[in-house]
């Protein structure tokens, strides 16, 4: 490996920027303009394979902070949902739509663990396949 090729696995600032940019920008194009870097620049920088390893990886921890956040919030949603689900000031279309809303969760929550079930009993067929 040669010393150019060394220091092309590291990201420079700029790729940094750029990688910071991709995730706000709804191009290509736009992220590169957002940081004075040339289209085809950003292009030929796309293609490098320490790159779009350290893009993906942006990416995947910027939904993982998504998901963090929404799991924050479950429990504020169930209380809202029996709240209006059980309270005798709400409309009966609205105490209709929470317990629909509550019911479809509890079932795709059943189905989810009758899966999670289902693929650790597979699991362990395969691991005793083998032995």
């Amino acid at each position: 490996m040669t010393r150019n090729d060394q220091t092309e696995e590291k990201l420079t600032p700029k790729q940094e920027d750029f990688i910071t940019s991709l995730l706000t920008q709804p191009s290509i194009a736009a992220a590169a303009r957002e940081i004075d870097l040339p289209d085809k620049t950003a292009r030929r920088w796309l293609k490098l394979d320490h790159f779009q390893q350290a893009y993906q990886q942006a990416k995947q921890d910027r939904f993982t902070n998504a998901l963090d956040m929404l799991q924050s919030g479950i429990g504020t949603a169930m209380e809202t949902l029996h709240k209006h689900m059980t309270s005798d000031e709400t409309p009966p279309a609205v105490q209709l739509r929470a317990a629909q809303l509550w019911l479809e969760q509890a079932i795709k929550s059943h189905e989810m663990n009758e899966m999670e079930q289902k693929i650790a009993a597979l699991e362990e067929i395969v691991q005793e396949r083998h032995r």
